[in-house]
């Protein structure tokens, strides 16, 4: 090659190396850093890791604090570790930011139930109940609330009902 052919082909070339770094760098700085983070942190609690779990939901409340995934799976990881004021006053912000989460019903009525109290704990399980009607988890675990609050014959029904729908 000879000529103005080669200069051109330089060009190009450069022209096409500052293309790649500019692609690269742009692709770099739009990462799913979340969805990664996300999982990392799934990944740690999946481990027993919670206190770093913990802190890698927080960072990711940070990017975004109204996000009730993160915020659900936030209480879970502070409930197992027996926090679980801490844990309800996580969910509460995630139903306040989406009420039709059984999950995260589940989880509120679930801290409750642990915590002991079992009054508070029946109207997030019987919210869990009534978003996710097949919920035998939420079901046993909404008659043993009331059972523990002293209304035994809504705990019964609860209870009877639980194990009629307990698969064979």
């Amino acid at each position: 090659m000879t000529g103005p052919t080669k200069p051109r082909l330089k060009v190009a070339s450069e022209l096409l190396t500052v293309a790649l770094v500019a692609l690269a760098c742009l692709a770099s700085s739009q990462a799913p850093e979340q969805g990664l983070s996300y999982q990392e942190a799934q990944n740690l609690e999946a481990h027993g890791r919670f206190d770093e779990a913990a802190r890698a939901y927080r960072a990711l409340l940070e990017q975004d604090p109204n996000d009730p995934r993160v915020l659900n799976s936030l209480g879970v990881v502070l409930a197992r570790q027996s926090q679980y004021r801490q844990a309800i006053a996580v969910y509460q912000k995630a139903l306040d930011l989406d009420r039709r989460r059984p999950q995260t019903q589940l989880n509120l009525g679930l801290a409750y139930f642990k915590m002991g109290d079992f009054g508070a704990a029946v109207a997030p399980l019987e919210q869990a109940l009534a978003l996710s009607r097949g919920n035998l988890q939420a079901r046993t675990l909404l008659g043993m609330a009331l059972y523990g609050a002293h209304r035994y014959r809504e705990a019964a029904t609860q209870l009877e009902q639980a194990s009629r729908e307990q698969p064979p």
